[in-house]
């Protein structure tokens, strides 16, 4: 672009490199039931209504990136306009896993919250009726499994590093029977097992 020319098009590039459509939340069938916006500096959360019209739902500015926001999004749950998300409202005073209804815009009562530590992470099954895995963070990543068998496998495997390591699931073989961990922390060199 000759920045000589100030025509409309040259107006139209700046405007297009600041302003995208970033990400879509999507059902469990792949339908797009929220889309993420970046512009002029925030990310721009929106609905649809009934109407076919977009609804913003949650704006984000960049400067408040550090800050955590009202919730993080992680994943589509089997019932339609609901979704897994980590949050605190505005009643509670830890980070817990919600069912978010995004028509209500309502989180309901927490189905996993640590009465001492904030949730971090959480895994969604790709069908959407329950959570995998939830995590926080207390000296070091401790994660639950909805698994009993998986959950008291990795209990045992962070008890072998004395509950002073990062022990990450990293793949599964197919079977199931084999995991490949990736294992840190201040006295354990990264390495995988």
């Amino acid at each position: 672009i000759d920045r000589s020319e100030r025509s409309e098009s040259w107006a139209f590039a700046i405007m297009g490199a600041v302003f995208a459509t970033v990400g879509w939340w999507l059902d469990v069938d792949g339908q797009p039931t929220a889309r993420v916006q970046w512009f002029g500096g925030a990310f721009t959360f929106w609905k649809p209504e009934p109407d076919g019209e977009w609804k913003r739902f949650l704006k984000i500015r960049t400067r408040d990136l550090k800050t955590l926001p009202d919730y993080l999004y992680l994943g589509a749950s089997d019932q339609s306009g609901r979704y897994y998300v980590l949050a605190r409202p505005e009643n509670r005073d830890r980070i817990g896993v919600y069912l978010f209804d995004l028509a209500a815009e309502a989180f309901g009562e927490p189905l996993i919250e640590d009465p001492l530590y904030d949730m971090a992470f959480g895994r969604v099954s790709q069908d959407g009726k329950k959570l995998l895995e939830s995590c926080h963070i207390a000296d070091v990543w401790v994660c639950q499994y909805a698994d009993p068998a998986l959950d008291a496998h990795m209990k045992g495997i962070r008890r072998y590093f004395a509950d002073s390591a990062n022990v990450h699931p990293f793949a599964t073989a197919s079977d199931g029977r084999t995991l490949l961990m990736f294992v840190e922390g201040p006295g354990q060199v990264p390495a995988f097992y």
